[in-house]
């Protein structure tokens, strides 16, 4: 009986923590839309800190500012912070036409090749972004 007892309590903290992360992302998304929504074209909110605006250097690096939370090479692609704007805008229109968790970002290094990632606890989701 207190085995049973304690696979639950457990398993009810698992699903509280679950839901306290998907209201950190959904209110994270929520902000980062709201901002914008309203901002110049080329401003550009870091995803995963959502503090600082993202800028693009000389050498066509993407980064920001903040620290190291997001640093990617788009000197191939030609990148600019209109197209990682209307990537993250995509992602995060997409993602919120099937689930009503929120998204949380990261950047993920395979294999050499780093890359933004949207995932989502909810419904699982794990999607490159760029």
């Amino acid at each position: 009986f207190e085995e049973n007892h304690i696979l639950e309590q457990q398993r009810l903290s698992e699903q509280i923590q679950t839901y306290e992360q998907d209201q950190i992302a959904n209110t994270a998304s929520q902000e980062y839309q709201e901002q914008t929504q309203h901002g110049d074209k080329e401003e550009v909110i870091c995803p995963i800190c959502c503090k600082h605006n993202l800028i693009r250097t000389n050498a066509n690096v993407i980064l920001c500012p903040g620290g190291s939370c997001l640093r990617l090479d788009v000197g191939a692609e030609g990148m600019t912070l209109y197209h990682v704007r209307e990537l993250l805008n995509r992602a995060y229109k997409d993602h919120s036409s099937v689930c009503t968790g929120g998204l949380t970002f990261q950047l993920v290094n395979e294999f050499g090749v780093c890359t933004l990632r949207a995932r989502c606890i909810i419904c699982q989701a794990d999607v490159i972004v760029l």
